[in-house]
């Protein structure tokens, strides 16, 4: 295992600021989770910027997780639902905390909303966190997990912060689950990055990758998949029983989560390849991983996919 999971419980603390740092009324940084640390979001915190915010004070015991990129799918599907996972079944779902409540960033509220309607919970559990206000809580528990020195490959990989234990995947994994039958004929998913601003696949290179699948996998076993105003539910019904997931390096690969055990996911990396959280999530899940470097994109640029490239995708697994 590589890494510690553990919960924290602080009390008389307070929270504010987007990233949900836990400070003390004397301006003293308390705890800052893995997360945070390693994105620098410590130097968000600055304590002239509390002058004049509101203040609730939460006297109940309440759990939180508040983390940076709420609004981003995968460290809002992976990260932050598996800390809810993680405090699920070591705390909420204790004898006498069955009425616990749950601090959420409000930035997320729609996709959060979809997802714990996913696991049954209860929305009025739930605290909408205001990063302008100050939150005084009598005592918060919070769940982080921090890679063992010993084992940790990544030192030098600031995204290793990103990476969520395999403990807690499956856990999360295992709860998001849809017992549905397996389709009769082969299923492919494709996901375009169509509607995003960056690691996008041209259309007219996409239309060929395209052409190239229907050749390999039959046109019927195809499904093209953009994620943009899909609801949680449709996107879990989408990928419960993919035999193949293929696309760009984005956060519908996060879709993952909902696929069964041996799934293979063909990806197209960034270059260079340094943002190990997808090939984490497979191995977790225990799915086939592949990578075709010869189609890749920087982070911030877009797919341009020479006849080399076209060739490998032609070797796609089956």
């Amino acid at each position: 295992m590589d890494h510690d999971t553990f919960i924290v419980t602080l009390k008389d603390v307070e929270l504010s600021f987007n990233s949900g740092i836990f400070y003390s009324q004397k301006n003293c940084i308390l705890y800052s989770n893995e997360h945070q640390e390693a994105c620098k979001i410590v130097d968000e915190f600055k304590p002239e910027l509390l002058k004049g915010r509101t203040v609730v004070k939460i006297m109940e015991p309440i759990v939180s997780i508040v983390q940076q990129n709420p609004q981003n799918y995968y460290h809002f599907l992976i990260e932050s639902m598996g800390r809810f996972q993680f405090l699920f079944d070591e705390v909420l779902n204790q004898p006498g905390n069955e009425n616990m409540r749950v601090l959420v960033h409000s930035t997320a509220r729609k996709l959060a909303q979809d997802t714990f309607k996913l696991l049954d919970f209860p929305l009025e559990r739930i605290i909408w966190y205001n990063p302008n206000i100050i939150y005084n809580i009598n005592q918060i528990q919070y769940a982080d997990w921090r890679w063992r020195k010993e084992t940790d490959l990544h030192q030098s990989d600031i995204t290793r912060r990103y990476l969520v234990p395999r403990t807690v995947v499956k856990k999360l994994a295992a709860h998001f689950k849809l017992d549905i039958p397996k389709a009769p004929n082969l299923k492919v998913v494709y996901i375009s990055r169509s509607d995003a601003s960056v690691r996008m696949v041209p259309h007219i290179q996409e239309k060929l990758l395209l052409n190239i699948a229907i050749s390999i996998f039959g046109e019927s076993n195809i499904i093209l998949f953009s994620g943009k105003d899909v609801g949680m539910e449709v996107q879990q019904k989408t990928f419960a029983d993919a035999d193949i997931i293929i696309g760009p390096h984005g956060a519908g690969l996060a879709n993952m989560i909902f696929s069964a055990k041996g799934t293979s996911v063909v990806v197209f990396p960034i270059k260079p390849n340094s943002d190990n959280c997808f090939a984490n999530l497979a191995a977790s899940l225990e799915m086939d991983y592949w990578l075709i470097p010869e189609i890749s994109s920087y982070y911030f640029g877009n797919y341009l996919i020479a006849q080399n490239g076209l060739n490998v995708f032609r070797q796609v697994p089956r």
